[in-house]
């Protein structure tokens, strides 16, 4: 079954070990990246014929982009500038709270467009760091954690 992306939300929750300020970002597009393995090279100079070899490393969590309309006196806008370079608690949550996936991530980019006969748009890129746990469950956190866990929790 294939559903509509409308009503889908990014949760701004609040800083890791800080203070909660749970505000829902009004997004155009949410993509939500994947997790990639590293696969470190492993051949060495006894490995067999002439292909090389290779191990499985460290996951790495991906990254968030969202893209919104730019409005500068909007305070889900102002707390994802406060999040530049901070770990934050966020959450996605896909349309008619169908599943819920809540990370900690660093935003390390906000891009902006300015067309001649659109919106001003920005594109914000989030760094996932440690895991992310999904649902179809809200779990919205009422107290804030101050260190992470390893591993995927589903």
């Amino acid at each position: 079954m294939a559903i509509l992306g409308h009503g889908s939300k990014l949760i701004i929750v609040g800083p890791l070990g800080g203070t909660a300020v749970t505000l829902t970002l009004a997004c155009l597009s949410i993509d939500p990246g994947s997790n990639k393995i590293d696969t470190p090279d492993s051949t060495d100079m006894l490995t067999p014929g002439a292909v090389r070899t290779f191990g499985s490393g460290l996951e790495t969590p991906g990254d968030i982009t969202v893209k919104y309309n730019s409005n500068p006196t909007d305070t889900a806008q102002a707390a994802l500038v406060a999040a530049k370079g901070v770990p934050y608690i966020f959450q996605i949550e896909y349309p008619g709270g169908t599943w819920y996936e809540d990370f900690v991530g660093i935003v390390n980019s906000i891009d902006e467009s300015i067309p001649d006969d659109k919106f001003i748009t920005k594109t914000a890129k989030i760094q996932k760091t440690g895991p992310t746990s999904a649902s179809a469950t809200a779990t919205a956190p009422t107290t804030m954690p101050t260190a992470q866990t390893s591993g995927y929790s589903q």
